[in-house]
This record gives C-alpha cells, sequence and structure tokens, in this order.
C-alpha cells in the first residue's frame, strides 16, 4: 500500500496540470467500493446494506466526510502547492494522530511497542524533512553561485 500510494503521489504530481485531480480520486473511490461490494457479496458472512443498524450508518457517513473527502482534498491541495515529499509526510503522520486520539478519546492502550513504532515514524518525518531543507539550501546556493 505504501508503494503504491508513493507511486501514485508521484505520477498525481506530475500529470496534475493535465487532469483534474479531484475527479480522479473519486472515480478511484466509486470504483473501489464497488469493487468491494462485489467481492464481499460472495463472503458468507456478508450482511446485506438494509441490516445495517443506523449507528453504523451515520459512522459510515463520519468517515466519508472527514476520512476521506476532507483529508484527501487537503492531501492533493498539500500535493499541488508543497514539494511531493512534504505532501506525503501526513500518510505517517495520520496513524499517530489515530494512535494519541484513540488513547486520548477512547482510553486504549498505548503500549511501549507503539509508541517506539511512533518515534521511529516521527524521526522518518524529521529525516526527510531536513533532507529536504539541505537540498533547498543547497539549490538556493548554487542559485546564487550562478548569478
Amino acid at each position: 500500500a505504501t508503494w503504491t500510494w508513493a507511486i501514485g503521489s508521484l505520477y498525481t504530481k506530475q500529470q496534475a496540470a493535465r487532469f483534474n485531480p479531484y475527479f480522479g480520486l473519486g472515480f478511484q473511490m466509486v470504483i473501489a467500493g464497488a469493487l468491494l461490494l462485489g467481492i464481499s457479496a460472495f463472503d458468507p458472512k456478508f450482511l446485506p446494506l438494509h441490516n445495517i443498524p443506523t449507528a453504523s450508518w451515520l459512522a459510515i457517513a463520519y468517515l466519508v466526510v472527514f476520512g476521506s473527502l476532507i483529508s484527501f482534498i487537503a492531501y492533493l491541495y498539500a500535493l499541488q502547492h508543497l514539494p511531493t515529499e512534504q505532501a506525503s509526510i501526513y500518510a505517517y503522520v495520520n496513524p499517530i494522530v489515530a494512535v494519541l486520539l484513540g488513547a486520548l478519546l477512547f482510553n486504549e492502550k498505548l503500549t511501549v511497542v507503539l509508541m517506539a513504532g511512533g518515534l521511529v515514524t516521527l524521526y522518518g518525518v524529521f529525516l526527510v524533512n531536513r533532507a529536504y531543507k539541505k537540498s533547498a539550501a543547497v539549490a538556493a546556493n548554487d542559485a546564487e553561485a550562478a548569478q
């Protein structure tokens, strides 16, 4: 999933002027939803849509609006206005935010392994940002030297 996300991010960044990324995103979601619905229909544990409780539909609606629409629109906006390296960092920070919110809001346990994984992830984000800042500084120095 991480590799395909990275490839999709790079492709979107390169092709952003040629197509509407919001249409592409919606198209991907419709295709994925249709495929998942079709595949799940063959699952013996498949629950018909009319048997899904209202609370579940409300949770799904919340995830669609906040977990997909708003977050992906923000991601595409960042991808169009920031370097790809920085825009794609959110994919690594999101799980950390989700774990922390789960601990704060639902009293989920924060284990040593979870905290270590979060620290490793944050360190990776730090390294990416540091490398980006260094390469930007080198490019600025090269531009000044050329003048």
